[in-house]
């Protein structure tokens, strides 16, 4: 089976351009954001820059970390996910690192995930 070019994951170019980021501007600090999927890829590079996150509504990235080959482990110290209590998105893979659950208020799973 052929090895998939890596200019299909994008995350790595990301990676390499908040590392950039940061060695740039030793006096800033950087600290990636996303809603949903925006989240999880925020996520993603966020372990592989070695940055905070903060992610809303977004799924985890446990178990998909793997095919992105990251170590997610560092998730553990610099993400904070913020989830409603009736969203379906963040339970479709295991959040890693602070979770921070919030009221949703509409019995529709679909409205507690809109921003």
């Amino acid at each position: 089976m052929e090895k998939p070019s890596p200019h299909l994951f994008y995350h790595h170019t990301l990676i390499e351009a908040v590392k950039a980021c940061k060695a740039r501007r030793h006096d800033h600090k950087v600290v990636l954001t996303g809603h949903s999927l925006g989240g999880a890829i925020a996520k993603v590079v966020a372990a592989g820059a070695h940055v905070p996150v903060v992610a809303i509504s977004s799924p985890g990235v446990f178990l998909s970390s793997r095919g992105f080959g990251i170590d997610q482990d560092p998730l553990k110290y610099i993400a904070i996910n913020l989830i409603n209590d009736g969203d379906i998105m963040p339970k479709l893979d295991r959040l890693t690192g602070a979770v921070f659950t919030l009221g949703c208020g509409s019995s529709n799973p679909f409205r507690c995930h809109q921003p």
